[in-house]
């Protein structure tokens, strides 16, 4: 058996995209299954190619991945940003049919609905088996978000959607609001198959306090205050950057027994500098590698965890970083609408704080209840073996390996 990966985002990046599809990989390589993978040059979040990958098509033939031009605008803009999604699908589909070796299952990651379209087109094309990883439903997510508002391009993008669907052999999803969301549309409920973003265990766990000290003097953290740390995009996605914002804003005055961390990048990263980047009570550092990151989140109090009011029960609305932070031991304040699934595995697990979407001053007060919470940090352990039980990253991503193995190949 041959597989070939389409992605849209691998590493050297370290997005959530990339981190979930790279566990896969790592399955797949382990088991001794034939692969290929083709990926445009790596620039996520800047929008820039990484140094070392300049020039024409790059060949890295020890892990068997092939990485492709992408065009890059100079601004970020909705529309720029579908042309770089659409100018690598349309690499890769040339790529595939005049350069590539022959391939028994078609495997592709959505969002960009893009990049899905083009495999589900060459399944169809070389009548092969297709497996699609579908992280968010587009265009969904888009119309939620507010950035598709025109009814042609919608109207286009669903078509999209719909091919796609029926094209693929198996859809995995990460969380069952997105099962019901693609039963709903007509989806064969059989071919849907459930895997967790979860989290890697060994990498973030609960660290013993002299361990926290000194990560916190490797970063000049305070080691006087508690410290609330927010990881992960700084886009405009489901991320809710406007109310972290204000909650570090209003924090500034109101509360001196907390610093604020912000770990990440992306096109809202001048915005939140400009804001909060003056003030005493915040440190602002880019992006970490995985096991940085780790480390840092394991030092911290608190989690924060805000996301925008989204009315879909879709995988999007539960973040990696909430299983992130759990396995770390360390409790989470979210913001999520009430009857989510996230909501409800929230609840179950029992540590930290929940408040409505789109609610800075609930969202701040909810810091500062956790902060003065005695037991937060037993908790939050507890909570780290209850995620550590369910929601394993390598434990997950081994179903996707099954999922391979029951594809009848012709």
């Amino acid at each position: 058996m041959k597989l070939l990966f389409l992605l849209h985002f691998f590493k050297p990046e370290s997005c959530a995209a990339a981190i979930r599809l790279n566990y896969f990989v790592d399955q797949v390589r382990n088991s001794g299954i034939d692969y290929e993978i083709l990926a445009p040059k790596p620039n996520y979040p800047h929008g820039r190619v990484f140094p070392g990958f300049e020039g024409g098509i790059i060949h890295d033939k020890e892990n068997y991945v092939t990485y492709l031009p992408i065009y890059l605008p100079q601004k970020p803009s909705v529309i720029g940003r579908f042309l770089s999604y659409f100018s690598y699908s349309l690499t890769a589909l040339f790529y595939t049919l005049y350069k590539s070796k022959n391939f028994d299952v078609i495997i592709s990651s959505s969002p960009p609905i893009f990049t899905a379209f083009t495999a589900a087109f060459l399944s169809k094309f070389k009548k092969k088996k297709f497996i699609l990883d579908l992280r968010d439903i587009w265009p969904d997510i888009g119309i939620e978000l507010g950035i598709l508002n025109n009814k042609d391009i919608i109207y286009w993008l669903k078509r999209m959607e719909k091919f796609i669907y029926n094209r693929a052999d198996r859809i995995i999803v990460t969380a069952d609001g997105d099962r019901k969301n693609l039963v709903e549309k007509g989806v064969q409920e059989s071919k849907i198959e459930l895997i967790f973003n979860g989290v890697d265990t060994a990498k973030f766990r609960p660290l013993s306090e002299e361990e926290k000290k000194l990560i916190r003097k490797d970063y000049k953290l305070p080691i006087d205050k508690k410290i609330a740390i927010y990881f992960g995009s700084l886009n405009q996605g489901m991320n809710d950057i406007e109310l972290l914002i204000d909650v570090i804003l209003n924090s500034a005055n109101k509360s001196e027994e907390i610093f604020y961390v912000v770990v990440g990048d992306g096109e809202n990263k001048t915005e939140v500098l400009s804001k909060i980047g003056h003030l005493s009570n915040n440190l602002i550092i880019e992006n970490l590698n995985h096991t940085e990151l780790s480390r840092l989140v394991a030092s911290s109090d608190i989690s924060l965890v805000p996301r925008k009011d989204i009315r879909k029960d879709t995988g999007g609305n539960i973040p990696v970083k909430l299983f992130e932070s759990l396995a770390a031991g360390v409790p989470v304040v979210l913001s999520t609408i009430s009857g989510t699934e996230i909501e409800k595995i929230f609840t179950e697990i029992g540590v930290g704080r929940i408040v409505k979407s789109g609610d800075p001053e609930a969202f701040r007060e909810a810091v500062e209840s956790l902060i003065t919470d005695t037991e937060s940090s037993n908790i939050g352990i507890k909570a780290g073996e209850y995620v550590k039980i369910n929601f394993d990253r390598i434990n997950e991503s081994k179903k996707f390996l099954n999922i391979i193995r029951d594809l009848k190949i012709d």
